[in-house]
């Protein structure tokens, strides 16, 4: 009956509108027009606290993706700027009636995400190309080290004093680690064409994020009283997603992104300007561990860009220009910088942390096999959170990766992590491209940051992270002659 209907003069005319709607979404989702759209919407969420409409606006866009795009790439700027998008007002670290809590607009929040996914299954139960039938044949080279590492997850703190009272917490908290490492790898892996993916798309939204974070930061600075005598006071830089060493986390991961496109020939000029803003923006953070490997990436990302150039003299003068006129700035502004620099440097590395290592080691010493579980047995880290039903779900963490998962997982879980790695750097360094070493750059970010902070332990950039992964792995190699 139904065929007869779609064989019908209306059926052909519902087809004919369907594909006029798919074509001009098509052409809009798979533009740098959209990401920029997205990302706006990131910004003006973050700085007027209109997060509910923006998430609203983000489950549409989602939802018309599932249904007339022809796969799921155009979800991804979403994924970063819907984590980057709450507001100082709305932290629900800092704030008790945010709208992340429940009763405040949680419950809605969660309502329209579960319509999502509802449409988001029935796209997957009837599409043939990227549905359940194909997403679960594809070889995943990275699989098995995400799976490993999220059973190390699961199982941490497994007989540990008091397991018994935090199991519940310490098993979902588990599991949410695991998603945000497993989730948009294994989604977006199967739920892309990808041989008719942009190859710039992921630097795309790489660029765009980082403009979100520096108009973020800058909105910090106007609002918070940030400078005081003419000296950064970081405390007083955060915003609804993170603080200073969270903004400058993401700021690293975004940082090579641009240098994708400083390699083209028609926008080298605009890519490397581009990079080096991201990278003067880090040191307005004044997360060390931020500048320190944000300096590091840099150095990299030059040598990756004079390597994969279109036009390598032309870029080396570029990059001449460049640290010409900042050696330059630095001279002139010496003082200035000297005495921001001391504030920064001369505390050293906090006796707080010190003590915070000392105490998972010794918790790793009392459970060294699955570690004492997610929630500290007798020794509770520093906790940016002032509000007590947030700190209840989302634990303080040892701000180091290898000792948070000795602490939380034992061997177990650092073995795991080091076979993963070890996959990542397989996929990643296996035939090379410029793609692959620009997300082997945020990757390494993500890495390094992470041995002073907890970066590896929070949803936002692992979620990236994960996505990004998927990227490396299954975009064709780039041709030489591809712009």
């Amino acid at each position: 009956m139904f065929h007869g209907i779609w064989e019908s003069k209306t059926g052909i005319a519902l087809q004919k509108g369907y594909r006029t709607i798919a074509n001009a979404m098509n052409k809009a989702a798979y533009s740098w027009v959209f990401i920029l759209l997205v990302s706006a919407m990131a910004l003006y969420a973050n700085i007027y606290a209109a997060e509910l409409p923006v998430y609203t606006a983000y489950i549409v866009f989602a939802i018309s993706i599932c249904l007339f795009c022809r796969d799921l790439l155009p979800i991804m700027p979403m994924v970063i700027c819907s984590y980057i998008a709450p507001s100082i007002v709305n932290n629900p670290g800092r704030n008790p009636e945010s709208i992340f809590f429940p009763q405040y607009g949680g419950y809605f929040l969660i309502a329209i995400a579960a319509l999502f996914v509802a449409v988001l299954l029935v796209r997957l139960i009837i599409d043939k190309e990227i549905g359940f039938l194909t997403m679960f044949k594809i070889k995943r080279k990275l699989i098995w080290g995400i799976v490993v590492l999220g059973v190390a997850y699961l199982i941490s703190g497994i007989g540990a004093e008091g397991y018994e009272e935090r199991m519940t917490k310490n098993l979902f908290f588990a599991f949410l680690q695991f998603v945000s490492l497993a989730l948009m790898y294994f989604v977006f892996a199967g739920g892309v064409k990808w041989e008719n993916a942009p190859k710039w798309y992921l630097p795309a939204i790489g660029v765009a994020a980082g403009f979100v974070l520096i108009g973020e930061l800058l909105h910090v600075y106007n609002t918070q009283a940030v400078l005081v005598d003419g000296v950064i006071d970081r405390v007083r830089i955060y915003t609804g997603w993170g603080m200073y060493n969270n903004i400058g986390g993401m700021l690293i991961m975004v940082l090579p992104f641009p240098f994708y496109f400083a390699c083209k020939r028609k926008v080298g000029w605009l890519g490397l300007l581009t990079g080096t803003l991201f990278m003067l923006s880090i040191g307005l953070t004044s997360s060390r561990g931020s500048i320190l490997t944000g300096l590091l990436v840099y150095g990299l990302c030059i040598i990756i860009t004079l390597i994969f150039s279109e036009n390598r003299k032309e870029t080396f003068l570029y990059v001449a220009v460049i640290v010409g006129v900042a050696a330059f700035a630095i001279y002139w502004h010496w003082d200035t910088i000297t005495k921001l620099l001391t504030v920064i440097l001369e505390k050293g590395l906090e006796t707080s942390r010190t003590d915070i290592f000392k105490a998972g080691i010794e918790q790793f010493h009392r459970y060294p096999v699955v570690g004492g579980g997610f929630y500290p047995v007798d020794f509770v880290p520093w906790d940016f959170s002032e509000v007590g039903a947030f700190s209840d779900f989302f634990p303080p963490r040892w701000h180091n990766t290898v000792v948070q998962l000795l602490a939380c997982c034992g061997v177990v879980g650092l073995a795991a992590y080091v076979f993963h790695c070890g996959q990542v750097a397989w996929v990643l360094l296996k035939k090379v491209s410029l793609l692959k070493m620009v997300v082997l750059l945020s990757v390494m970010a993500l890495m390094v940051s992470s041995m002073l902070d907890c970066h590896f332990f929070n949803i936002g950039p692992v979620l990236v992270y994960s996505m990004a992964l998927a990227v490396a792995e299954f975009t064709p190699c780039e041709k030489k002659t591809e712009s």
